[in-house]
């Protein structure tokens, strides 16, 4: 693991994002009080779900991010 990277890992009865809002939020609290800069990145496999929560969670995920509209079924099939 690189000393940039951070992982939590959290073994939570559901999927629901209050099962680990709380690491997360401990996570932003102790990167402040250890002086390291606020996570610019976050990866899921739930973009659409994730999102919104992973931005309450961590306010400069939103610095940059431009709302695109989803592309249709036939656009991604043909685009290459």
């Amino acid at each position: 693991m690189s000393e940039e990277e951070i992982r939590s890992i959290n073994l939570v009865p559901t999927k629901a994002h209050s099962a680990f809002q709380a690491a997360l939020l401990k996570i932003r609290k102790n990167l402040t009080v250890f002086g390291h800069t606020q996570p610019l990145v976050f990866y899921t496999d739930n973009v659409a779900g994730d999102s919104h929560f992973l931005r309450e969670c961590f306010p400069l995920l939103n610095l940059g991010v431009v709302q695109i509209g989803r592309a249709s079924c036939r656009e991604r099939v043909f685009a290459g």
